[in-house]
This record gives structure tokens, sequence and C-alpha cells, in this order.
């Protein structure tokens, strides 16, 4: 046995007082099974108060806990939710254990419930069932459970694994807080969501589930008791969540209306005629309609913001739960991949509402450019130094382009028609205007996201109003992030994250002459916004940014640099987070979080447009196309292609150097600034802040290595790949910038202390 702690050691302070711990058992009709778990529960957890709960039972119930040592009250109103109700407004304890008198669950897990609570310390501890026997579970009820299990997960982002669990233990601050307003089975619901909701600290166990005693017999309704659940879990929805419901039916009103009502408006654009009334009507109605639900949702989740604040200050007004010193941990779950999974369906949403913009206007204008001469030619001078990528300018201008008038918005949306590039493209419009088909022309190996924002502002403003679009919004996002990011670190970070990038490529230029290339960068920097603003609150949240970041570049890019987004973006996440919280430990995590997920996020939602082409156009049709594409980025033979160990980091290291005209000025000025940085950071804290400048110029490394990975393609396409050189260079500028920029923790010293206090550590976790 260990040995006490003697007086004044620092671990005593750490050691409990003597726990109060009751345990809550809701009976009905339970004679044949209470007497053995109240005696299992006394046996395993020494000094637990057991109270059962009576509840209108017609057997010996309240006879059988009584001999087996219990404390028995009766609750007259029937239902399980009553009980706990009646059981939270009585019992005064440290722990509150709750579980089913039917002796379904394993009662020796208990002790390490109650463990896990204390070590925590959390204020709720879920058991999370596992059969014993294949027929613990009534047939159809581990199915009801698993999706409801996945609605509380995806609705409030907090994985749940066992939402409709009777066997949980819970502090005396969660009891005292909880407003148990559920009757019936539902309590579970409202235990849960409750939990979720407030993000109190919680954990998880897994416990045995068996099937029932002998002689007893379950008081659940299948149907009955589902369709309750799934009401009460509607109604806490729309009262925790309200913006998230009034927002899904105010989009889904929003697109509804954009597909009857673009193709009205593109056609009173050309014609000046409208000559469908009812339609335009229905599309304006739901419009208003779209924008009502959006308003209802601000108002709605301005109140339940305030009812949330009102609810944890008066969690915050009970004791805090009982530490027992020990260390909890666990594994962090990947952050948004349900979030992902469902955004999927969102994006094929848009592609389809993109497609109901009809071709005739959009042909129209393009054809207006090309006898203006804005439309093309193949690599042209961008003016800058550089080859404007004007090729994939005339691919993204033209694609959704070429069907049949027949086909359907949802078809075209799958396949992706396309016309060709500058060379052949205007052949090809001049054909469609003619009434011409253009056969096998498909471009689903791509989202082609793009062509949502494409499609429409063709169709009414032409390539050129295209291209002032396609500007604004690049210096929106490039704004955004940069605010984003000085808001959570400093000016000199920002300046330096964004300055490199801004001055070493050809950026400015691509609005009017590669547009497709401006969008890629406004998509490049709403990722770092999206990140910015998530690790200001944690690193999870700022996964989720980072997850959601890749999805919307994937999303509208043709594989021009994901290596920049992903290194800019696993940077911030970390530069934030150290400047949040002061630890090196946390901002590795927060580089290791946003360099783990962006490239994750990006494959799944590119692999997920591969899905939608094999469920719709066939498997062998979708793979073959898909290995023609990876395999040409990859490898394969090419005349400007060096298969060479580095080449294609060198080739686009020789390639900006020698066309930027600005490359000798960025790279000087980094190498300045670096120095500067490291020497500030030295002269401040020491060489340990040089550390922070390494871990936070790891993400620098993806430019390299994507080079590497796509040899082909990232010598073919120097002339917009080569954007990754000053990336990686403002990456290492701005890491080295924020060792510099933050200043050491400390502690003034005592009043009349002639000692200088050391750095303290804060014993608060990073809420990942």
């Amino acid at each position: 046995m260990k040995t006490p702690p003697a007086p004044g050691d620092p671990e005593r302070m750490l050691m409990p007082a003597p726990v109060r711990v009751v345990g809550v058992v809701p009976c009905h009709n339970e004679e044949a099974a209470i007497g053995k778990v109240v005696t299992d529960l006394r046996a395993t957890v020494p000094g637990i108060e057991v109270h059962v709960y009576d509840n209108c039972s017609t057997d010996d119930t309240a006879g059988a806990a009584r001999r087996a040592g219990a404390h028995v009250r009766r609750e007259e109103e029937k239902g399980k939710g009553n009980v706990v109700r009646r059981a939270f407004a009585d019992l005064d304890a440290d722990v509150y254990l709750l579980i089913d008198g039917d002796d379904t669950y394993d009662v020796a897990q208990a002790p390490a419930m109650i463990e896990k609570l204390l070590s925590g310390p959390y204020d709720h501890v879920l058991g999370v069932r596992r059969q014993v026997s294949g027929t613990a579970y009534r047939s159809g009820h581990e199915l009801g459970n698993r999706f409801f299990n996945t609605l509380v997960t995806f609705a409030f982002q907090r994985k749940v694994s066992d939402m409709l669990s009777g066997y949980r233990v819970f502090s005396r601050r969660f009891v005292k807080s909880f407003p148990a307003l559920s009757k019936e089975f539902e309590i579970e619901t409202e235990l849960t969501v409750h939990a979720v909701n407030a993000r109190v600290p919680q954990a998880e166990v897994a416990v045995g589930f068996r099937d029932r005693a002998a002689g007893s017999e379950s008081k659940l309704r299948t149907y009955h008791d589902g369709f309750r659940i799934l009401g009460i879990f509607g109604q806490l929805l729309f009262h925790e969540r309200p913006f998230l419901v009034t927002g899904i039916a105010s989009l889904a009103l929003f697109l509804l209306g954009l597909v009857l009502g673009v193709p009205v408006v593109v056609e009173y654009a050309s014609t000046g005629l409208v000559p469908r009334f009812p339609t335009a009507f229905l599309a304006a109605a739901l419009m208003i309609l779209s924008g009502v639900f959006l308003l209802m949702g601000v108002l709605l989740h301005g109140q339940a913001k305030i009812r949330r604040e009102t609810s944890r200050l008066f969690y915050l007004q009970q004791p805090a739960p009982v530490w027992s010193g020990g260390n909890a941990t666990g594994p962090c779950p990947p952050p948004g991949l349900g979030m992902l999974l469902v955004l999927q369906f969102a994006l094929f949403g848009l592609l389809v509402v993109g497609q109901a913009v009809p071709d005739r206007p959009i042909v129209a204008n393009l054809l207006v450019a090309v006898e203006d001469g804005t439309y093309g030619p193949n690599a042209m001078i961008d003016r800058m130094g550089g080859v404007a990528d004007t090729f994939t300018e005339c691919v993204v201008v033209g694609t959704g382009l070429g069907a049949s008038p027949e086909e359907s918005a949802f078809d075209r949306a799958v396949r992706m028609p396309r016309i060709g590039n500058c060379a052949g493209g205007a052949g090809d419009l001049q054909a469609i205007a003619e009434g011409a088909v253009i056969q096998d022309s498909n471009y689903y190996k791509y989202w082609a996201g793009y062509t949502v924002i494409t499609r429409p502002v063709l169709a009414l403003m032409g390539l050129e109003g295209l291209r002032i679009v396609a500007g604004t919004l690049m210096l929106l996002a490039v704004f955004g992030a940069f605010l984003a990011v000085r808001a959570r670190t400093t000016t000199a970070v920002a300046l330096g994250l964004v300055l490199p990038f801004l001055v070493g490529t050809n950026m400015l230029s691509t609005p009017s002459t590669s547009l497709s290339q401006a969008i890629s960068i406004a998509f490049i920097f709403l990722s770092v916004l999206l990140t910015a603003v998530g690790a200001g609150r944690s690193i999870r949240l700022g996964g989720y940014g980072a997850v959601l970041g890749a999805a919307l570049f994937c999303y509208v890019d043709l594989l021009t640099t994901p290596a920049v987004p992903w290194a800019m973006s696993a940077f911030v996440l970390g530069a934030v987070v150290w400047f949040r919280t002061d630890r090196l430990r946390d901002a590795f995590v927060g580089v290791l979080v946003g360099g783990a997920v962006w490239p994750a996020a990006f494959g799944i939602t590119w692999v997920s447009r591969w899905v939608i082409g094999a469920v719709f156009l066939g498997f062998s049709e979708t793979f073959d196309t898909v290995r023609a594409n990876v395999g040409f980025r990859t490898g394969g033979e090419h005349e400007a292609v060096s298969e060479a160990a580095g080449a294609g980091t060198l080739s686009n290291a020789i390639y900006w150097w020698r066309v930027l005209p600005t490359a000798e000025l960025v790279l000087i000025g980094c190498l300045v600034t670096v120095a500067v940085g490291l020497v500030l950071a030295l002269r401040r804290a020491g060489l340990t802040r040089w550390a922070v400048a390494v871990v936070l110029a790891l993400p620098a490394f993806a430019v390299p290595f994507w080079y590497e990975a796509l040899g082909n393609h990232s010598q073919i396409h120097a002339l917009f790949t080569y954007r990754g050189i000053p990336t990686a260079l403002a990456i290492g500028t701005a890491a080295c910038l924020t060792a510099a920029t933050r200043p050491a923790p400390t502690l003034a010293p005592a009043p009349g202390s002639t000692t200088s206090a050391a750095p303290v550590e804060t014993m608060t976790a990073e809420p990942y």
C-alpha cells in the first residue's frame, strides 16, 4: 500500500476530501432484479448510499430493495424522467450514480466510472454499453441508438457514443444545474443534449450490457419511445441551436428559389421579358421566406445565447467537483469529419444550382469576348514578368457548356460538360450557338465548383464582369485573412505571412489575365481566415476551420497550388494557439493538427467527387479517368520533366528566381527579417524561443513535399506552382517574427521581495 504523503508534501494538497456518493435507481416492477443491483452496488462502491425510487410498481419492488439495504422512496408520477427530476432535487452529494434497476448494466464498472469523474475532474461520465450477450439489445434498438448518436454528434459537434445509456455518473455541479424537464425515457436524451450543449467536461467508459433478469419485463416500447425521443431531440435542438434549424430551412428555401429564379432573371437580362410570371412570383416568395427564417434564427439565437449565459453562471455558482489528483488523458477525435461528410452533399447541391443557369446568355457573352479579343489566347504575357494561365481561364469559363438542352441540371452536375481551351474553345462556342452538342467532354475529375460563381456572373455580366468579381473576391479574402491573423497574433506576423506572397508572385495580375487563379487565391486566403478564427477559440475549432477551408479550396481549384493553403493554415493554427496559450506544446499540437486535417479534408472532398461519378456514371469509367489523371500528375514521361530527386522543388525555385523581378527583393527581405527576429527572440527569452520558430516553420516543408509527390505537375505547371516558394519564405519569416514578438510570461514579485519571479505554467490545459 502506498505510504500517505507527509504534512507539507505538495502531493498531500491534491488528495481529495472524503467523497459522498449516492446511487439513484429508478424502478417500475423490478422485484426480480432490484435486490441484486442494490447488493452489487453496496459491495463494489464502499460507502455508497443507494436510493431506490419506486415508480408506481405493482409488485414488491420496494420490499426487495429495503431487504437489500437501500433507501426506498416512492414517486407517484409515472415516468423515468419524473424520477430523475425528483431524485436530483431531493439528494445532496458529491457524486451521483444513475443506473437502471433491471440488472442489465455491469455494476462492477461503477468504481471505474467514479474514479474517472474524480480524476478529470469531469462533470459527466457516460457508460457506453458493450453487449455481453448477443440478445441484450432488443430488435432495432441498437440501430436506433446509433441513429440518435449520429444526430447529436452532427448537431452539437461533440462525439457521443451511447446517448440512450441509463448508466451515468454526475458531479453535484451538473445535477444542481440540470433542469430535468422530461417525463419518461427521453430523459437520457435531455441529459446528453444538456451535457454537450453546455460543453461540460465529460468522458466515456465502456460498460457491460446483458440480458434482463429472468422474470423481469422491459418497459420500453420501441416505436412509441423512439418517436418520443426523436420529438424531444427536435425540441431541444430548436431550443438550444435555433439558428442551425432555421438556417437549414432558410438555405433550402434560398436554393429552391435560386434554382427557380436564376433562369427567369437571366432570360430577363438577355431579352427584357419575363414570360413565366408564376415561376417568378414563386421564386420571389421563396426568397422572402428564406429571409424571414434567417432573421428568425438570428433573433432566437440571441435569446438562446442569453439563456446559455444565465445557465452557465448558475452552473459556476455550484462547487467544483472534487479532484482526485489523477491525470485524465485521452485521444482527441479528428475534427470535423461529420461536418465534412455532410458538406459534400451541400457542395454537390450547389453544383446543380450552377448548372441550372441557361447556356444561351453565357455563350452569347463569351462570343462577344472572342470578337473583342479578350478570350485567351493561351500563354499570354502577364505583364509582371511571367506567363498568365489563360489556358486554365478558358477551361474555367467553358466548364458546364456543351450539353444538350434536354439534359437536366442534375445530370450535367454529375458529369460536368466542358468545351475546349482557348485554342478550340472559340469554335466550340460558335458551334453551340448554332445548336451543336459537344460530346465526350466530361470533366468530373475535378469538382469544378467555380461554376457556382462563373456561370451566373458570365450570364449577367460577361467575361469582363467575371474578372472584376474574381479580383474583388481575391482582395477581400486576402484582406480578411490579414485582419484575422493580425487580430489573433500581431501586425508583424500578419505582414510576414501575407507580404512575401503579395510581392513575390504575380497575384495582382491574375484577375485581368487568369481569373481562375484569382478565384483559387481567394480560397487560399479563405482557408487561412477560417483557420485563424477557429484557432482563436481552441485547437479543435481551428481544426474545423482548416477542414472547411480545405474542402472549399478543393471545390473551386483545379489542383493549382494546394500546398500553399495547406502550409499557411497549419502555420496559422500553430501560431494563433501559441499567442493564446504561450505553450510550445500546444503550438506544436496545433501545427500537427493543421498539417494533418487539411490534406485529409482535401483528399476526402476530392474522392467524394469521384464517388459521385462512380455512382451515376459507372465505376469502370470513373476508375479509368482517375487512374489516368493521377498517373499523369505524379509520374510518366514528358519532355519537360526530370525524374531526378528534388527536380520539382528545384525547377520551381529556378522559375521563381528567373521570372519574377521581385524575387531577389523578397528573398533578401525575408532573410533579413528572419535574422532580426531570431536575434530579438534570443535577447528577449533565450534559445528556448528559437524552438518556437522551428516548430512554427515546420509547415513550410509541405511545399517541397508537394513538389516531389507530384513531380510531373509541379514541373509542367511551374508558371503557377512556383507560388509555393514565396509561401515557404513567408512561413519561415512569420515564424521567426512570432518567436520575437511574443513576450515571455513572468510573475510579478511580491511586495518587498528581492528575488525575481520565475515563469509560471498554468494548470489549465488547452481545450482541444
